[in-house]
């Protein structure tokens, strides 16, 4: 290479900086904003419905089941959870035999869980 052809090389590179340092920076604070504000974080929340026959709804952060301590009657025991976001609810629905202890697991919400129910 000769002496121009370094030299412009370099003057274009010098004049890309600014922008370059925009662009890093407008991207370091969408990024400091979603670690911030915590988007596409998960819910942070747990609990368990009251008991009905024996059987309840568990939930954690975007999983839940269905479980029992001992189902007091044959029957078919339904669990709901209402889903934050644009899942909407899951249901879950487990025939079950008296006296049945086994969890059954549903499917997983995506970001969160607000509400659960179980009806027999």
């Amino acid at each position: 290479m000769d002496r121009t052809t370094l030299h412009y090389s370099f003057g274009v590179s010098m004049m890309n900086q600014p922008k370059k340092a925009a662009e890093a920076f407008a991207i370091g604070a969408i990024a400091a904003g979603v670690i911030a504000f915590g988007f596409g974080a998960p819910a942070n929340a747990a609990g368990k419905t009251l008991e009905a026959e024996g059987c309840y709804t568990q939930f954690w952060n975007t999983a839940w089941g269905q479980g029992c301590s001992s189902a007091t009657k044959n029957a078919v025991y339904d669990s709901e959870v209402n889903c934050t976001g644009a899942d909407g609810n899951r249901w879950l629905t487990v025939g079950r035999a008296k006296g049945s202890t086994s969890f059954h697991s549903g499917t997983d919400c995506f970001w969160g869980i607000s509400d659960a129910w179980i009806r027999v």
